[in-house]
């Protein structure tokens, strides 16, 4: 590996200032998987050493190899679409400083420190992650890539944990399905077919009064990143138990960028957990102070389709 080659990875695993030698760093909204606490790179996952290499011997005289993750543990290997706070913990070679974590072929990866010693293979260390997974992640199996990192930016080789990912899209007649890239407070609306409009507060009449929804009738499940109080969903979903017959209209509101330049999202409408219609877009902070945008409007279409049985 060159010297420029190592310090490239050092930059990214080390974080250190001044670093400039083509490592791109971002917020890390845009990939599938984010670490809490980490430190985001965009990119492919680094190759790493040869496969082969083993884990690092206690004695220091001997040549050092890169370091290693020996073992890495999680409570299940399956995950959900937009699942929240799944903890993977590990043990790495007693050199290792940080540790890199992605999903493979994501668009970016995390890098993130070891903790301390740990107790049960010493002398390694222990590290872990505690994650969170888009809500558009593809379901079926996907591999979670691991690779300790040393001081000096060597990078060992891969471990691969295979995951399942499962769907998340509700198995109800008729679902709305809305999520978006950035911590924004975007809203779901859906206009029904007697005139009332769906939202997270409930079921609004033309003359603007509201109604609470009731047991086993039409809801909005969350009202997620509510005044910009991030929870990290960025996913709104109203279910239909019993549909009604008719034109349903779906509108996308941003109440509040939250200092973001913008967000892209998706709805979805799905009938019995199978997507029959799908639009995106992108809705832009300056909406907020434009007709139809802002807390007081419904913001702007994003598709309309029927129910006719």
């Amino acid at each position: 590996m060159s010297a420029r080659s190592v310090k490239a990875l050092a930059c990214a695993a080390m974080a250190l200032l001044g670093c400039s030698e083509g490592v791109s760093m971002g917020s890390g909204y845009e990939a599938s998987l984010r670490v809490r606490g980490g430190r985001y790179v965009a990119g492919e996952f680094p190759a790493g050493s040869d496969p082969e290499a083993g884990a690092p011997m206690a004695d220091a005289s001997t040549p050092q190899p890169p370091p290693a993750v020996a073992v890495v543990n999680a409570t299940s290997l399956a995950v959900q679409q937009g699942q929240l706070g799944k903890q993977f913990t590990g043990s790495v070679s007693y050199s290792a400083r940080t540790v890199a974590v992605g999903l493979e072929h994501d668009r970016g990866y995390w890098i993130v420190p070891v903790d301390a010693a740990d107790i049960d293979l010493p002398p390694n260390l222990a590290f872990h992650a505690t994650t969170d997974f888009a809500s558009d992640l593809t379901p079926g199996p996907v591999n979670l890539l691991f690779a300790a990192i040393d001081a000096q930016g060597r990078i060992g080789p891969r471990r691969a944990l295979p995951l399942t990912v499962r769907s998340s899209l509700p198995d109800a007649p008729l679902a709305v399905v809305l999520d978006w890239d950035r911590p924004v407070d975007l809203d779901l609306l859906v206009q029904l077919p007697d005139g009332r409009t769906l939202t997270a507060r409930g079921l609004r009449s033309a003359d603007g009064a509201y109604t609470r929804p009731t047991d086993g009738g039409a809801r909005i499940d969350l009202n997620s990143n509510a005044g910009c109080v991030i929870d990290g969903t960025r996913r709104e979903t109203a279910t239909f138990p019993a549909p009604g017959t008719g034109r349903y209209e779906v509108r996308v509101h941003l109440f509040s960028a939250c200092g973001e330049p913008s967000t892209a999202w998706r709805v979805r409408v799905v009938r019995a957990g199978t997507v029959v219609r799908e639009a995106v877009g992108t809705s832009w902070s300056w909406e907020t102070d434009a007709p139809g945008g802002g807390p007081s409007d419904d913001g702007r279409r994003a598709l309309v389709f029927e129910v006719s049985e």
